[in-house]
């Protein structure tokens, strides 16, 4: 089946996020803006413009962040309803970010990973000396993060220290996680595998193609594959697996629970600065 076109003649979109409770998928762009459109199809929708670059657009129930990658970096909002922009952090080196219910985990080049209030304020170390990297995951009351020397963690924050629960190969960078195991990705090695979330043996899923955000759905796991100009799944139990759609530079992939892949992908219209938002059935 070909896959469907939300949203095209975007500059570099970046990660999707879908959000259940309104029925849209949101995601920014390169060059400084943030949008939604309705999953079922819809016109596009730009709440914000202008920033110094925006990234990693994450949506909670009355707002939508996302963060600049200029000389000094901002985590920024606005009010999925409309209204002004607002910042909620200012960073040398903000580089992504994760949401609870009441703050924003930042990651700093720096390494050090940061808590600051979603109304804003000064970022306070959550976690430092352990060269945080990546996008850090909030899991329940648990926060997962990667390290830039291949360490994948776990931390309840104010209960101390944190939990080595392995050594993987390459620097993760993305992650995931299901009822029982955290997923990690590595671009660099073009990677994907898991380890359960108490800590164990590592097992590598995906060797070979996998870049850009990737997606756990049941028994699969969705990633992008882009210099094969496909979004693909691998069974995490069989190891086999199958192209889910050809694309163009697919980059990042989100699921929803009715079973829809939606995807961000570069080269829509045969010009890679050019972009769109598709979607396709999974298996």
């Amino acid at each position: 089946m070909d896959p469907i076109v939300l949203a095209d003649g975007l500059p570099f979109p970046s990660r999707v996020q879908l959000d259940a409770s309104d029925g849209h998928v949101y995601f920014s762009c390169q060059q400084g803006s943030v949008h939604r459109v309705a999953r079922a199809g819809g016109p596009l929708e730009t709440l914000a413009s202008g920033s110094a670059g925006a990234f990693c657009a994450t949506a909670d129930a009355s707002h939508v962040y996302w963060v600049t990658l200029a000389s000094v970096s901002e985590v920024l909002r606005v009010p999925k309803a409309g209204g002004p922009v607002e910042q909620v952090a200012r960073s040398s080196s903000a580089e992504f970010f994760a949401l609870t219910s009441k703050s924003v985990l930042l990651t700093t080049f720096g390494g050090t990973l940061y808590e600051v209030p979603k109304e804003g304020g000064n970022p306070v170390p959550l976690l430092e000396g352990y060269g945080c990297a990546g996008t850090p995951l909030v899991d329940g009351d648990v926060v997962f993060s990667a390290t830039s020397g291949s360490l994948l963690l776990s931390l309840r924050p104010g209960c101390g220290d944190p939990t080595v629960l392995c050594s993987v190969e390459g620097r993760p960078t993305y992650l995931a996680a299901d009822a029982q195991y955290l997923y990690w990705g590595s671009p660099q090695e073009e990677q994907i595998g898991r380890v359960p979330k108490v800590g164990g043996r590592p097992e590598v899923l995906v060797r070979g193609g996998a870049r850009g955000r990737f997606a756990v759905h049941g028994n699969r796991v969705f990633y992008a594959s882009p210099e094969q100009h496909e979004v693909r799944w691998v069974n995490v139990h069989s190891g086999a697996g199958d192209a889910l759609a050809r694309s163009p530079w697919p980059y990042a992939i989100a699921v929803d629970g009715d079973g829809f892949a939606y995807w961000s992908c570069w080269g829509g219209r045969g010009v890679r600065a050019v972009g769109a938002i598709r979607k396709a059935r999974c298996p």
